[in-house]
């Protein structure tokens, strides 16, 4: 292993590495406006798009490649949560910290990819990218739009680096069926058998989980019915308290009804301060308070403005069933997505095993710097007195009252002409 190897591997753990969120170079490559005005805490982000910050077997990876990547996922993380450009919860930044912590990894493997699909002579017929065009938009909630929307959702460059994305992804696979020794097509009935029923016994489990969190999630009501402050109690009781109970989001009834149905319905007759029964959501079992409700707004010609409710909520952490497990069609692209995990895994280490990885710049440039340490002032050495000066100065003080006369001698003299 080459001492460049030895460098990535102490400065990221490699991931699991999926096969979507991931990015590429564009245009304009370099930091948003915005951390372009103001000078970020990572080194790399601070540096021009040309700037290479990797070399991998002699190719140049840039500045411009890192941020385009960066962005895109961030971008998709949001879109597939249908989360504002502004939104920042705890769990919002802690993707993007992660985010920055798998960029170099990521960046090592989809190059190195690259070079096994060259030797390899891969080609991706059209069919391969439009089946996860349509997956990607399934991925974000969007199945029956068509995929020409990212350009609208991700603007025109980011757009560019999602469709090379998932053509990198469909190479990807075509890769690993001739660089592996695995089944990636198919899957016996014997393996689909022994699935289902590990899956039968899951469901049972998580069954038994969720009615824990539920009576958890009703306590954490009943006290906040009886009186208690929301953001307290969510804070002690919960296992995400959005913001300690402040405001969760504003929503209309059209976009209550695609995060939940439960949601929406319950919304048609809540009042301000009412409290929720438990919830199923995407991220857990939560409860949900309303704040307020705004009825103000253009409505179309004929119709009532629609409400918007302002919400709070704090969520129990899910335990999901296993759904369909007898559509054994279904199950069986389930099991080789998962194989063709593990054997893109294992290809990625055998390649990076024998890579040359370089860092022109150094890898410090993608560490946050620490912060300036400010110098402490010495302590200022006193010298000791002079018992001959303290006598003086003593003598030389005044009384309080001949203090006093000598002030009132020089409000009462007339002002000096300096003229004479």
């Amino acid at each position: 292993m080459s001492i460049g190897m030895k460098k990535i591997l102490s400065i990221v753990p490699l991931c699991a590495l999926a096969l979507i969120l991931a990015g590429c170079s564009d245009k304009d490559g370099g930091a948003s406006s915005a951390a372009k005005a103001k000078k970020s805490e990572y080194p790399i982000d601070n540096l021009p798009a040309t700037s290479v910050v990797m070399r991998v077997n002699g190719q140049d990876i840039t500045q411009a490649d890192y941020a385009s990547w960066y962005r895109l996922r961030e971008k998709i993380y949001r879109a597939t949560y249908r989360l504002s450009p502004t939104e920042t919860s705890d769990q919002t930044r802690n993707f993007i910290r992660d985010n920055r912590a798998r960029m170099i990894g990521e960046l090592l493997r989809r190059e190195l990819m690259r070079q096994e699909a060259d030797r390899l002579g891969v080609t991706v017929p059209e069919e391969n990218i439009r089946r996860l065009e349509k997956r990607f938009m399934a991925t974000i909630r969007r199945k029956d739009e068509p995929f020409d929307k990212v350009d609208k959702l991700f603007g025109t460059e980011d757009a560019k680096a999602l469709r090379k994305t998932l053509y990198m992804d469909a190479r990807d696979v075509l890769c690993l069926e001739k660089a592996t020794t695995n089944d990636l097509k198919n899957v016996s009935d014997q393996e689909l058998d022994g699935y289902i029923e590990r899956a039968r016994k899951w469901n049972e489990e998580a069954e038994k989980k969720m009615a824990v969190q539920r009576e958890r999630a009703m306590k954490a009501r009943e006290e906040i019915l009886n009186g208690g402050i929301f953001a307290t109690v969510t804070s002690n009781r919960a296992d995400l308290a959005k913001d300690d109970g402040g405001v969760w989001q504003s929503w209309t009834i059209a976009e209550a009804m695609e995060e939940s149905e439960a949601l929406a319905k319950w919304l048609l007759t809540a009042k301000i301060g009412d409290i929720s029964e438990p919830i199923d959501f995407e991220d857990g079992l939560a409860i949900v308070g309303l704040k307020y409700i705004d009825e103000e707004g253009l409505a179309e010609e004929g119709k009532e403005p629609e409400k918007e409710y302002e919400l709070v909520r704090c969520t129990f952490f899910a335990y999901d069933k296993l759904e369909d497990f007898e559509d054994r069609k279904e199950l069986a692209e389930d099991i080789l997505k998962e194989r063709r995990k593990d054997a893109l895994r294992e290809l990625g280490m055998r390649l990076m095993t024998a890579a040359k990885v370089e860092f022109p710049l150094g890898d410090g440039i993608f560490r946050k710097r620490p912060p300036k340490k400010k110098a402490k002032k010495s302590p200022a050495v006193k010298k000791p007195k002079d018992p001959s000066r303290v006598k003086k100065a003593s003598a030389a003080k005044q009384s309080p009252s001949a203090t006093n006369a000598a002030l009132q001698v020089q409000r009462a003299a007339p002002p000096v002409d300096l003229k004479k």
